[in-house]
């Protein structure tokens, strides 16, 4: 970056936003940055490459201390994956962008088009402990889960094939992972609850056949 005085901007956009708490993309700091950058006549200085390096090597170094991020599937033309960035006590799930629902099509032609329908859908086969994933790549974690550990810091310890995340509860009070970025596309994992070391354990399913 050419201009220390644009990157000062963009922490300091970063910073405000991560006092107020708010769940964030790199896109989302980098129009808040070109607005700021706007009222000084050089928007155009605010390169979103830069602003997503730097947000990641703020959440890297933990400057972003109180922050976990999920790697996520935006809600808009042409379903982008970002990392969503979210404090204690939230998650992901809140950035406006971010839904469990399949993105809306939208189509300039208001006569109705037959939309194809599989014959027979696949279902997943679930055993005792094992939990669906979502098309998403998400697991939501049953509150009967939940409800036999206790929160640590107001986000409960999730152990996915071994690698601790801190996750909390969303908006609806459920807890949802991104399994995605630990490389896991299965249609099913599964969830236990370790008591005695207080952590929900989520693992890949080995397959017996």
């Amino acid at each position: 970056m050419s201009n220390l005085m644009v990157a000062q901007t963009i922490i300091e956009v970063l910073e405000q936003m991560a006092l107020d708490g708010k769940v964030f993309t790199a896109y989302d700091v980098t129009i808040a940055a070109r607005l700021v950058e706007n009222v000084k006549a050089s928007p155009e200085n605010v390169m979103h490459d830069d602003v997503r390096g730097i947000v990641g090597n703020e959440f890297v170094t933990q400057q972003l201390a109180a922050y976990d991020r999920e790697f996520c599937i935006l809600d808009v033309n042409g379903n982008p994956e970002a990392f969503v960035y979210f404090p204690v006590g939230k998650s992901a799930s809140d950035h406006p962008l971010v839904s469990n629902s399949a993105p809306a099509v939208s189509s300039v032609s208001t006569v109705s088009t037959p939309v194809s329908v599989p014959i027979s859908t696949p279902v997943v086969d679930l055993d005792d402990d094992e939990v669906a994933t979502t098309k998403e790549g998400r697991v939501q974690i049953p509150r009967k889960l939940t409800s036999q550990v206790t929160p640590n810091g107001g986000s409960f310890d999730v152990l996915i094939n071994g690698t601790l995340k801190c996750a909390s509860k969303d908006a609806r009070g459920d807890v949802r992972v991104c399994l995605r970025q630990f490389n896991i596309t299965d249609s099913k994992v599964k969830v236990t609850v370790d008591t005695a070391n207080n952590t929900i354990n989520v693992e890949t399913v080995v397959s017996t056949t």
